[in-house]
């Protein structure tokens, strides 16, 4: 009856958490939260049928607007981009008091991160301009990144089919023409390829970097990926900001590192189309480390990461542990209990005060630290 009665009341406290929303959410037409800015979009309904957003906090105050459109959240707390709906969509910039700064004209506009200029889009093209409206880069371009890095801002060209990447320095001036195959950003070095060679780019313009070194793409802090295609199938590994070889091309797939480690998948005899994400090779995963030794076996059907040298690795449904860098303790955890305690233990739900004495009677305190974990650790669920 006990056991009934804690699953009754777990289970209503993580559904409830999860799904209810705030008891003011009520008072509008919809209400959304963004949780990385923390903040909810509230739609309010006039009686004229017109669009009337709101910016609030967590606790329904209303802190900006109104905005005559939906918002969208810049990195500037005094600038929002405001879009009409249906399909004559325009796009402008207000600021927090619901006043315009660049009137609703754009099909499409975002703020360039850390500046007042932005990247808008008119008649199928974008160019960047201010807030007063000056063009401050012609709208002769396909793509416009929204963040300078490394003093250069991506752009890119369509042209018969294809995009050709170029970059644009901070005056405006053009520091390398779109002319370019691929790009790739790593750290404080910035990169274009044509024809198998990488060019970098700088303060001092363009220059050839290294001839023959294939395909490489990527933008991050550690390692871009290069590709090869000897084979019917290309193999894909990891390089880093120097175009210095990382994680040789072993990998059916492209892949992310995992600390000192990285999840691969290979033994792919072709590919099987995926819904919602196109051709995936039929491969079966395993763990490598730098030099391109399995650490695993090769055969599961999912690997996840949970940090620390930890993985869960699932194969024909069955989840099994794997730490590579320390072993387990288990203490006296039932072999039955083990791999549902690892997980627990790997994702932070049970805490450092409950991982011995496993056989002991829970204390509510003790369930109530679990459940709360549960909750706040739910994105850290495995199938």
């Amino acid at each position: 009856m006990k056991r009934v009665f804690f699953a009754a009341v777990f289970t209503l406290f993580i559904c409830r958490s999860i799904y209810a929303q705030p008891d003011w959410c009520k008072n509008w037409n919809s209400a959304l939260y963004y949780a990385e800015y923390d903040k909810w979009m509230c739609e309010a309904a006039p009686m004229d049928g017109s669009l009337s957003c709101f910016i609030a906090d967590k606790n329904g105050n209303i802190l900006h607007g109104p905005f005559p459109g939906y918002v969208r959240f810049t990195d500037d707390d005094d600038r929002y981009i405001i879009y009409s709906g249906g399909d004559e969509r325009r796009e402008g910039v207000f600021a927090a008091d619901g006043s315009p700064v660049i009137p609703m004209e754009y099909r499409y506009i975002t703020k360039i991160k850390g500046m007042n200029i932005y990247a808008a889009e008119k008649d199928n093209n974008e160019g960047l301009i201010d807030e007063k409206g000056n063009v401050l880069l012609p709208f002769d371009y396909s793509y416009i990144a929204d963040e300078f890095k490394n003093g250069l801002l991506l752009v890119s060209v369509y042209e018969q089919g294809v995009m050709r990447w170029g970059f644009i320095n901070e005056d405006f001036s053009t520091a390398a023409e779109p002319e370019y195959e691929d790009y790739a950003v790593c750290g404080d070095r910035s990169y274009l390829f044509k024809n198998n060679d990488a060019y970098e780019v700088g303060s001092d313009g363009v220059k050839l970097y290294r001839s023959g070194c294939g395909r490489i793409y990527g933008d991050g802090d550690d390692c871009l990926t290069f590709v090869q295609s000897d084979g019917d199938m290309p193999k894909y590994g990891k390089v880093d900001k120097n175009l210095d070889t990382v994680i040789p091309a072993i990998a059916d797939e492209d892949f992310a590192i995992c600390g000192n480690y990285a999840i691969v998948k290979t033994g792919s005899t072709g590919t099987s189309y995926v819904k919602g994400i196109g051709d995936v090779p039929d491969g079966k995963y395993g763990v490598i480390d730098f030099d391109g030794n399995f650490r695993t076996a090769n055969d599961y059907d999912k690997i996840v990461f949970m940090g620390n040298g930890r993985f869960v690795c699932i194969k024909d449904g069955k989840r099994e542990l794997v730490s590579l860098d320390s072993p387990f303790e288990w203490g006296d955890a039932d072999e039955w209990a083990r791999e549902d305690v690892g997980c627990g233990i790997w994702t932070g739900l049970v805490p450092k005060e409950l991982q011995s004495s496993f056989r002991a009677d829970i204390t509510r305190r003790e369930f109530c630290i679990l459940a709360v974990n549960t909750y706040l650790h739910n994105q850290y669920y495995i199938e």
